[in-house]
């Protein structure tokens, strides 16, 4: 089981579907989405996935995540849990 934070960009105006929209996102490949927060900075979106593997969140990102209406880049960061 692995984890992950993707920092979504999102065009102006946007933020708030995009928000909705990918906390609707299902997993077909073994991910679910734990949360999909704003925030500010340079990402407006940060979203916590959860997967089988890496490779499952990695296809997640890639094909599910830029389908949401307005979403412009993402930048996936990887969780390693404490004491690993």
């Amino acid at each position: 089981m692995v984890k992950a934070y993707v920092l979504v960009s999102v065009t102006t105006g946007k933020v708030r579907s995009v928000q909705e929209g990918l906390s609707e996102l299902k997993g077909g490949h073994e991910v679910e989405v734990l949360a999909a927060d704003n925030t500010t900075g340079p990402f407006d979106v940060i979203v916590l996935l959860k997967g089988g593997d890496m490779n499952d969140v990695a296809k997640f990102v890639a094909e599910s995540i830029p389908q949401v209406n307005g979403v412009e880049r993402t930048l996936t960061c990887w969780v390693t849990p404490a004491g690993d």
